[in-house]
């Protein structure tokens, strides 16, 4: 789900007609029916999850993004939305969280990706370092307080964590002044080997 990250958005362009508002692996939103991907109207389990300053470092325009894990569902609607879905002429995203049931359910996940099978890039005299690590769990069920409380067919619960660490190397490329340079001798620019055609600055 996306080449950078496991985010739920990257998986919205794939219904057309749609596109990525920018050509790279990070990027989300995505453009539909002739709007900005900025006035898609994202929710979630209905409310409003739109924010207010967009992030166009990462391009992004909500405020929560939920686990992949921790989602129900989502639906991407692009026209003919009923009255209740305003605010944007762009496309409606709602998503939707797991609910606990009566049964226990979880689950426990790591996505790793690293530099082992990475090229580098013209600058690179080695293979700059590179891991990151997104892992998660998620667990739902009934509320049950033994001899006090029994939840089942009444009250659940689910919570779901993720977390999010990259380690990554930096290639930084700069041009610093020779030792001739440094003395004020800029000689070595000028090509000495070849006639210029002109004796002086007057032109004879």
């Amino acid at each position: 789900m996306g080449g950078i990250l496991r985010n739920w958005r990257s998986l919205a362009p794939a219904w057309p007609p749609a596109s990525r508002e920018r050509a790279t692996p990070e990027a989300t939103d995505s453009v539909r029916t002739g709007a900005r991907s900025y006035q898609n109207n994202i929710l979630l389990d209905g409310i409003d999850n739109n924010s207010n300053l967009t992030d166009l470092l990462n391009n992004t325009s909500y405020v929560i993004q939920p686990s992949v894990d921790a989602l129900q569902e989502f639906k991407v609607q692009t026209n003919a939305y009923s009255a209740e879905f305003g605010r944007g002429n762009g496309a409606i995203l709602n998503a939707s969280i797991k609910s606990g049931s009566n049964q226990f359910h979880g689950d426990v996940y790591e996505f790793l990706r690293n530099d082992k099978l990475d090229g580098r890039n013209y600058f690179d005299s080695i293979r700059p370092a590179y891991q990151q690590n997104q892992f998660g769990a998620t667990l739902g069920g009934p509320v049950i307080i033994p001899h006090l409380y029994d939840g089942r067919n009444r009250t659940f619960f689910f919570v779901d964590y993720e977390g999010l660490r990259v380690r990554q190397g930096e290639t930084l490329t700069a041009t610093v002044p020779s030792v001739a340079e440094r003395g004020g001798d800029f000689s070595e620019f000028l090509d000495l080997s070849q006639p210029t055609g002109v004796l002086d600055c007057n032109g004879g």
